[in-house]
Formats: structure tokens, sequence, C-alpha cells
């Protein structure tokens, strides 16, 4: 994956692009046109009030699958002050405390479930 800071031209807000790749040596061709399918339906997913506890889901503003290329692409809108864990791991230079390893599992296994259900 890629990651691209860029400005929505239309109202100069900030947006991130991810740009997801699908090398031959890890899908074929079925596969591939497969994931592309799925990836576009990611725009359009309708959530339900409610749901987990502590709800961290990044809603898209587009998602787009190059027919022509093995590339996919995730806009969105930059979430404040958010790293990612291996960012995190890399700026402390230490090892995680068992507490802590249990907050961010506590937190995947929430999103997990919301996803799920």
């Amino acid at each position: 994956m890629r990651l691209y800071s860029a400005t929505h031209v239309l109202n100069n807000k900030p947006v991130v692009i991810k740009e997801y790749l699908l090398p031959d040596t890890d899908f074929n061709p079925k596969e591939a046109r497969e994931r592309k399918e799925q990836f576009e339906l990611v725009s359009s997913i309708n959530l339900k009030s409610g749901g987990g506890q502590d709800f961290r889901l990044v809603t898209a503003w587009d998602a787009i699958a190059s027919l022509n290329e093995k590339r996919c692409y995730f806009i969105t809108e930059p979430i404040a002050n958010s790293i990612t864990l291996r960012q995190y791991l890399e700026k402390v230079q230490r090892p995680m405390t068992s507490m802590q390893v249990r907050e961010v599992m506590g937190q995947v296994l929430q999103t997990l479930w919301f996803l799920h259900n």
C-alpha cells in the first residue's frame, strides 16, 4: 500500500489516498478482478446507527479499482492526530506493555465484531 496526501480541488479540503496493489505474484487475473469488484463496493456501504461501543470505521469518499491496472484507490478524509501501529512503535522505540497490547487488541476485536455484525 502507498499513502498519499492531497487536496480536493472543489472544496480545498485535505484528502488521503491509499493505493493498494494487486501483484501477479499474489493474485491471478480472476482473483484480482473479484477483489476490484468488492473494493468498489466499499464506497457504497450503508452504515446502521448503533453498533460497537468504540466504532472506528473510516467512511470512504470514493473507492476506485482501475480496470487496466492492478491497483485500487481508497479516498477519504484524513483522521486528525492518527498514526498507524507501525508508526507508533517506530516513534516510541520500545516494546508495548501487556496492558497496551490488550487495549490495542480490544479495539481490533471490537472493530471486527462490528464489521461481522
